[in-house]
C-alpha cells in the first residue's frame, strides 16, 4: 500500500513539474522568447512526450529558422495521428517544402486545404510544389559563393556598400551590446562596418578572398545613436553616404521594448552627417505602436523611400510601400500594388541601376520561406514580379539583394550549408556569355557592341537533344517591334543591333513556353552569338504557372484593357497559340461597390472586353468560354459591409483564366 501511494505521489510531483514548465513555456512563447520557451518544452517532453509538446516545440525551432529540429518534431506530430489543429499542416507543409520534401509537403496543404477549405493558401502552397518539381533550375553558369571571411555562426545579412567598404545586420557579439534576445538565443541585431582589404577584398566590386591575411575584421558602425539598445538595422545609405535610414526596436524610457499587446513594432529612423559626425537622429513620420515599418531603402536620387509595413489595408502579412519626397517632408505611403504584394509578406525592397525593383515574399510559388523576386523595369514601368531561380533562391529564406556591377552582388540566406544562421553570399551570373538570360538575373547594364547575328536553338531539358520544331517571338524594347520567326532546321538566325535588349518567348510543340529577356554583351572580334534555349515539358500539358501568368486587372467601374493587363492575355495567347487543344474558361469580377445588377453587367463587360482581345490576336471563340460573377466571387475580406483600401478592391477587379486540360489545377494567381 505505501509503495502504491509513493508511485502516486511522485506521479503527482512529475505531472504537476511539467504543468509548471509548459505554462511557463506557453507564457515565453507568446511574449515572443522562442529560444527561451523550446528549453522548457524540451524539459517536458522528456517526461511527457506528446503530440501538443512536440507541435509547440515544432513551432518555437520553426520560428527561430532551426529548421530541422522544427521537422523533427512535426514529423512526431504527424506520426501520432491526425492533429486537431488545421494549422499544425500549414506549418508541417511549409517546413517540409524548406527541407525540399516538395511530395511530402503537398499532401501536408492537403490536408489542410480539406480542413480549412476557405484559406486560399492551402491550394495555393499545394500547386508551389509541383511548380518547385517541375522548374526552376539555372540553365546558365551562376555562382553562389558563401563570404566566408565576413560570416560567422551566428546571424549576418543585408549587406551594403559604404565607403572604403561594406556595412551589414548581425546579431553577432560585441562588448557594447551583451543582453541576449529570448526570441532567438542569440544577441540583438546590430550595424557592422568592414573596411577593403586591399589585394583581400573590393565590396564594391564584390572581390573576395578568403584566408587573406589583410582581411580587417567587422567592428559596430560608430556615430551618435547608431547602434542602440534593442535591435539596430538593416540600413540604407543615401548616395553620397551623408544620410542613413535605419530599421530598428527602440526601447522606451521604461526599458520595454514592445506595445501592450506584447508585439515588437519596427520603426524607421534617420540621421544625417555634419561635419564629419552624425547628427540627433530623427523618426520617420509613420512610426507607430499600432503597426511596423522597416527595412527602408531610399533611392540614389533621393526622391523616394522604399519600406515594409503591415499597417492596414495592405493585401497581406506585411506589404511594400513607398513614400515620394515632397520638399523636406515625405508624402502619404504608396502600396506597390499587386504587381508586387501578394497575401504573404513582401520585405527587403532593393532598386538596381537599371531600374529593376527587388524583393522577397513568401507569397509567389517559389521554392519555400522567402525567396528573391524582381519586378523588370520596361520603358519606366515595373512588370509582374517573378521568382528568380536557383541558385540564387533555395528552399530557405533569400532575401537582401544588393546588385553591383550587374554582373555580381550580395544576397543573404539561411541555406544549407552555411557558417551560421544567415549568411552573406556573393553571387557571380557567369563571366564568359554573351546572352543573358534576365527575368531571373540581376539586371545586367549592356555592354557597348556592334550589331551581330543571334544564333538561336531549342533543346529538351533532359535528353539535351536539339528540336527540329518551334518558334521564337522577340520583342524590342525600345521600338516595340516584334518578331515572330519558325525554327529551320533546329536553328533561328536573326540579327540584333547595339545596346539592344529585347523580350522574348519561345515554344514548341509539347512543351512548356519559356519567357526571357536577353542583353546583348561584348562581341570582342566576333559578329555572331549562340543562344541554346532549354524547354521543359510540362504536367500534364499546362505549362501556365502563377509565376508567369496572373489575373488582368481593371479600374475601378472600367471594362477597357489596361496596357499591364495586355501583357497578362498575351501570355495566355501565346500558351493557346503553342498548345492548339487547349480551351480557356475566362471568370470576369469585380469589387462590391455600386449594385448587384450593376456588377453583374459590368463583370459581363469585362469578359466580352477580354475574348474580343483573344480574338483579334487570333483565338477562335470556340477554344473561349466565360461567365460573370459580378461581385459574388471576392477574394479577400471587403464585403459590402467593410471599409477597404482602394487597393485592397483592386483585387477583385479581376478577370481571372482556367485552362480544360487541367481545371483543378489550372493556372491561376492565386
Amino acid at each position: 500500500m505505501k509503495k502504491i501511494l509513493f508511485t502516486t505521489l511522485i506521479s503527482i510531483l512529475i505531472f504537476t513539474n511539467v504543468f509548471a514548465q509548459v505554462r511557463k513555456a506557453d507564457r515565453l512563447y507568446a511574449d515572443w522568447n522562442d529560444a527561451q520557451a523550446a528549453e522548457l518544452y524540451e524539459k517536458a517532453i522528456q517526461k511527457e512526450p506528446t503530440p501538443e509538446l512536440y507541435y509547440k516545440l515544432g513551432r518555437c525551432y520553426q520560428n527561430i529558422k532551426l529548421y530541422e529540429k522544427a521537422l523533427n518534431n512535426y514529423d512526431k506530430v504527424n506520426q501520432a495521428g491526425q492533429y486537431p489543429d488545421a494549422e499544425f499542416y500549414l506549418n508541417y507543409g511549409l517546413i517540409l517544402k524548406n527541407a525540399e520534401k516538395y511530395a511530402q509537403a503537398k499532401e501536408a496543404f492537403k490536408t489542410y486545404n480539406k480542413l480549412n477549405p476557405s484559406d486560399k493558401r492551402g491550394k495555393f502552397f499545394m500547386n508551389s510544389c509541383d511548380v518547385v518539381i517541375e522548374d526552376h533550375k539555372w540553365d546558365e553558369p551562376v555562382s553562389i559563393t558563401n563570404v566566408g571571411a565576413l560570416n560567422t555562426k551566428d546571424a549576418d545579412f543585408s549587406p551594403v556598400t559604404y565607403k572604403d567598404g561594406m556595412v551589414f545586420t548581425s546579431d553577432r557579439y560585441s562588448e557594447d551590446h551583451e543582453k541576449i534576445y529570448g526570441k532567438t538565443g542569440g544577441y540583438y541585431l546590430n550595424i557592422f562596418y568592414v573596411k577593403n582589404g586591399g589585394s583581400c577584398t573590393d565590396f564594391s566590386k564584390a572581390v573576395l578572398l578568403r584566408d587573406c591575411s589583410g582581411f580587417n575584421e567587422p567592428a559596430p558602425l560608430q556615430g551618435k545613436d547608431i547602434n542602440l539598445a534593442y535591435h539596430n538595422g538593416p540600413v540604407s545609405f543615401s548616395k553620397n553616404y551623408d544620410t542613413v535610414f535605419i530599421s530598428r526596436v527602440k526601447k522606451d524610457l521604461t526599458g520595454d521594448a514592445k506595445t501592450t499587446l506584447g508585439i515588437e513594432r519596427n520603426k524607421i529612423f534617420y540621421t544625417r552627417m555634419v561635419n564629419g559626425k552624425w547628427t540627433d537622429i530623427e523618426p520617420f513620420y509613420l512610426n507607430s505602436d499600432s503597426f511596423s515599418v522597416a527595412l527602408p531603402l531610399i533611392t540614389k536620387d533621393g526622391q523616394k523611400l522604399y519600406f515594409a509595413s503591415d499597417m492596414p489595408g495592405g493585401y497581406g502579412e506585411s506589404d511594400i510601400y513607398y513614400c515620394n519626397r515632397e520638399g523636406s517632408s515625405w508624402s502619404k505611403p504608396i502600396n506597390m500594388g499587386p504587381m508586387v504584394n501578394t497575401f504573404g509578406r513582401e520585405k527587403f525592397p532593393y532598386v538596381d541601376q537599371d531600374g529593376n525593383f527587388f524583393f522577397s515574399s513568401d507569397g509567389y510559388m517559389g521554392f519555400g520561406g522567402l525567396d528573391i523576386c524582381v519586378a523588370e523595369n520596361v520603358n519606366g514601368k515595373l512588370t509582374q514580379a517573378k521568382v528568380m531561380k536557383s541558385p540564387v533562391n533555395s528552399s530557405k529564406d533569400d532575401y537582401g539583394v544588393i546588385v553591383l556591377t550587374g554582373k555580381t552582388g550580395y544576397i543573404s540566406s539561411n541555406r544549407t550549408g552555411g557558417l551560421g544562421r544567415d549568411d552573406i553570399f556573393y553571387f557571380d551570373m557567369g563571366v564568359n556569355n554573351d546572352v543573358f538570360n534576365k527575368i531571373y538575373t540581376i539586371g545586367y547594364r549592356p555592354l557597348p557592341e556592334d550589331s551581330a547575328r543571334l544564333n538561336i536553338t531549342f533543346i529538351d531539358s533532359k535528353s539535351r537533344q536539339q528540336l527540329g520544331k518551334g518558334r521564337f517571338y522577340a520583342t524590342n524594347s525600345k521600338t516595340k517591334k516584334t518578331v515572330d520567326l519558325p525554327l529551320k532546321d533546329g536553328s533561328i538566325k536573326i540579327a540584333v543591333k547595339e545596346r539592344s535588349k529585347s523580350n522574348f518567348r519561345t515554344y514548341a510543340e509539347g512543351y512548356n513556353m519559356q519567357f526571357d529577356t536577353f542583353y546583348i554583351g561584348s562581341l570582342k572580334n566576333d559578329t555572331s552569338i549562340n543562344l541554346t534555349i532549354v524547354l521543359t515539358k510540362p504536367k500534364n500539358m499546362i505549362a501556365l504557372r502563377s509565376d508567369n501568368i496572373h489575373p488582368a486587372f481593371f479600374d475601378l467601374d472600367k471594362s477597357n484593357i489596361r496596357v499591364d493587363a495586355k501583357d497578362i492575355l498575351d501570355s495566355v495567347i501565346m500558351y493557346m497559340n503553342a498548345n492548339p487543344d487547349v480551351h480557356v474558361n475566362i471568370g470576369a469580377h469585380t469589387d462590391v461597390r455600386g449594385t448587384e445588377k450593376h456588377n453583374m453587367i459590368l463583370s459581363k463587360h469585362r469578359a466580352e472586353s477580354t475574348v474580343k482581345y483573344l480574338k483579334s490576336k487570333g483565338i477562335v471563340s470556340k477554344r473561349i468560354k466565360w461567365e460573370a460573377f459580378g461581385y459574388s466571387q471576392i477574394i479577400n475580406q471587403c464585403s459590402k459591409d467593410v471599409k477597404c483600401s482602394e487597393a485592397e478592391h483592386q483585387q477583385n477587379r479581376r478577370v481571372e483564366f482556367k485552362f480544360d486540360s487541367d481545371t483543378q489545377n489550372a493556372a491561376m494567381a492565386h
